[in-house]
């Protein structure tokens, strides 16, 4: 397979991991948005653009011990994973090697992006949990929302509600982290099922209020409302399928055959 020649500008991806390197450690929020990085612009400004992406996923945490990891091969594992080179030669050949390999996969290259990974450890001592009290969880759905949002997390009202309890049985000031639960995955599914419910039930809901209006019919010198399918009476009474009101506010009506026009206009 011809191997294309290293681009000058990389398509990047940040990830950050939850744990210690080298093992296997789970995302700690969903990965960044992919960015550009020229080659020529060295390892002191990809580590300005990985710190920018960082402090918008988890703003405040960033620290500069860092190591920067990146995936060397599509297959490689976490134990496989790389220590970014700061010197600007070395980090050129890492790239290239990079590169290369992506040469094996079809398209390898012409979707190539650099993945770049970041450690966040652990907390080792155990966060103390407060008491998920009616107040406390009121105060949490606007931030869980917004930053859900921000993160383009897929989510509803059960899945909002449940990561506002958690939030509210932890200590003031924890930082936000996505649930990684499988109670909050499949929360996230029963959302999803319905609003597919919800938006059904509101197109049926409109289907049938076109459909039918309420006529008032008179049973035993009793009015009765009684829904009449409006398609039908107009079938009955060979009336044209669509409105015979005038759009119109101004409307003109005769109060009597020899009296004049009086207009009457239409409040508003």
């Amino acid at each position: 397979m011809e191997s294309i020649p290293l681009p000058e500008l990389l398509t990047c991806r940040l990830s950050i991991k939850n744990g210690e390197p080298f093992g296997a450690s789970r995302d700690k929020v969903p990965p960044s948005p992919a960015f550009l990085y020229k080659l020529s612009e060295g390892y002191s400004i990809l580590r300005k653009k990985i710190e920018e992406h960082f402090e918008s996923k988890l703003p405040g945490q960033w620290k500069p011990t860092f190591d920067i990891y990146l995936k060397p091969s599509n297959n490689a594992k976490q134990k496989q994973f790389e220590i970014v080179c700061q010197e600007t030669v070395a980090l050129l050949a890492q790239v290239k090697e990079v590169w290369n390999r992506a040469r094996r996969r079809r398209n390898g290259q012409a979707r190539f992006e650099l993945e770049l990974f970041i450690y966040f450890p652990k907390q080792e001592t155990p966060t103390p949990l407060r008491r998920a009290c009616a107040a406390r969880i009121q105060e949490q759905p606007p931030r869980v929302a917004a930053f859900l949002r921000e993160q383009q997390v897929e989510a509803g009202p059960a899945s909002e509600r449940y990561m506002a309890v958690t939030l509210a049985r932890l200590p003031e000031g924890t930082p936000l982290e996505v649930p990684d639960s499988v109670t909050f995955r499949q929360l996230q599914h029963i959302d999803v099922q319905q609003a597919t419910i919800d938006g059904a039930m509101t197109v049926q809901l409109q289907q049938s209020a076109g459909e039918y209006q309420v006529v008032r019919i008179k049973i035993h010198g009793v009015p009765v409302p009684v829904q009449v399918n409006i398609g039908d009476l107009r079938e009955a009474l060979e009336l044209p399928n669509y409105s015979l009101r005038p759009h119109s506010d101004n409307r003109q009506i005769r109060t009597h055959r020899n009296q004049p026009l009086i207009s009457k206009t239409k409040n508003t």
